[in-house]
């Protein structure tokens, strides 16, 4: 859709332009910003649970781009690689694919984690609590979902940095508020100037800023 609306530009006469289809870029550059909050990635290991979708994609090639050694899961394997490899053909970032079904797939892949994005369906837990509670390495926790059952079960949608055992939780209303502060901004700088692409690299950069 960005490339089509850009394509339809001739010299001069062009207006600036953002991609956040159904909310995904703002979304997850909310969320990594957020999990960005507890200290760097780079060298780090970061998982995406469920990250086939729009908001999960993303934020697993911004994770990579921080310089996090990502694992994108779905539950099946053949669908993580392809979307691994649809992620290297767009962002140019590489991570590994891996296939989470029941819990004791859940706590493989988590094995030496530093943080952890839940960006599966609305209503199906992907972690429970027993899981991170007890987990001896991840200091970051998010998750998208809002709709009871959450991801991250034994948590609160309304978590903003809330500190457990050790882990910062961010839950989807603490992430939403700062994704529509996301939005609104990135709205703004659209009437700055009449050049302006911003995509999911772009709209990190302003996150960023306003996370400070």
């Amino acid at each position: 859709m960005l490339e089509e609306a850009r394509n339809a530009f001739f010299g001069p006469l062009r207006v600036s332009v953002m991609l956040d289809a159904n909310g995904c870029n703002t979304t997850a550059t909310a969320a990594v910003v957020k999990i960005l909050s507890e200290g760097a990635l780079a060298g780090k290991k970061a998982v995406v649970l469920a990250g086939t979708g729009p908001v999960g994609q993303r934020a697993a090639a911004l994770l990579a781009k921080e310089g996090a050694e990502v694992t994108l899961t779905s539950r099946t394997l053949g669908r993580a690689e392809s979307v691994c490899a649809a992620i290297e053909e767009r962002f140019g970032v590489r991570m590994t694919p891996a296939a989470v079904a029941d819990t004791r797939a859940t706590r493989r892949v988590l094995e030496g984690a530093h943080a952890v994005l839940c960006a599966g369906a609305a209503g199906v837990t992907l972690m429970e609590e027993g899981v991170w509670k007890t987990h001896a390495t991840l200091r970051a926790i998010a998750d998208v979902n809002a709709v009871p059952p959450l991801g991250v079960e034994g948590t609160e949608t309304t978590w903003d940095g809330e500190e457990i055992e050790g882990k910062k939780l961010y839950g989807a209303i603490g992430i939403g508020d700062f994704k529509m502060k996301v939005h609104r901004r990135c709205i703004a700088r659209l009437f700055e100037q009449n050049d302006l692409v911003l995509d999911a690299e772009t709209i990190v950069q302003l996150a960023k800023e306003l996370g400070r």
